[in-house]
């Protein structure tokens, strides 16, 4: 009997199918089952991509594609980086106005408790 097994890497989260048989030993009477790999199962259509030839694997996509994905992966980090730059440096602006604001504040609290102070004494 034969059937195909799933199994699920557990460090790469990869599920990797294998054909499986099982027949009895008529002399020890135990089953005995054979694994032979199929492939690995493409997550999204969860076809199986065969196992490539030894010393000749497959490249999904040249290496030009490779190297332009890579640049505009580049290109789109750069620019969300210069974007977050500057609604940084426009935080870092906003948040020194407030600290001016709160310390002219404190200043302000600091003169009318003194003036407090004052009158208290007078009375």
């Amino acid at each position: 009997m034969s059937c195909i097994v799933y199994q699920k890497d557990k460090k790469t989260g990869n599920i990797h199918a294998y054909s499986s048989t099982s027949h009895r030993d008529p002399e020890t009477k135990k089953v005995i089952t054979k694994k032979v790999y199929l492939g690995r199962v493409d997550p999204v259509t969860n076809e199986i991509i065969p196992k490539a030839e030894k010393g000749k694997r497959k490249r999904l996509i040249s290496t030009n594609e490779r190297e332009s994905i890579i640049q505009d992966v580049r290109e789109e980090a750069r620019k969300d980086i210069d974007k977050l730059t500057t609604e940084l440096n426009e935080v870092r602006e906003e948040l020194s106005r407030v600290l001016t604001k709160l310390g002219q504040l404190l200043d302000f609290k600091k003169s009318v408790s003194e003036a407090l102070q004052r009158v208290q004494k007078v009375d």
